[in-house]
């Protein structure tokens, strides 16, 4: 199993954002709350702005609200001092996961 940990990372440091998964059209994200409270959203890193929300209710997938926002971070090249930009999306989805 692949994990992405990361806090001001991009997508290209998690799985979904590598070459290999390119193409994939869908993916799985376990979630778990380690604080004292619960919480009532996630973000998840995206390569593409085309994917939709769906969370796990104990016997099927249901899809819950969620956005997604386009990210641009600029990459300073001090070799010839561009300043080309690369692009990943972040989704904040709806999730109502208690603490445990």
């Amino acid at each position: 199993m692949e994990t992405c940990i990361g806090t001001n990372g991009t997508v290209f440091h998690c799985p979904a954002g590598q070459e290999i998964h390119k193409n994939a059209t869908s993916f799985l994200v376990t979630v778990q709350n380690t604080m004292a409270q619960p919480i009532n959203h996630v973000r998840i890193l995206l390569p593409s702005e085309n994917y939709t929300a769906h969370v796990w209710n104990g016997k099927s997938f249901g899809k819950t609200d969620s956005a997604v926002f386009k990210r641009a971070h600029l990459k300073n090249d001090a070799i010839n001092g561009s300043c080309p930009y690369y692009k990943d999306y972040e989704m904040f989805a709806l999730i109502d996961l208690q603490p445990g």
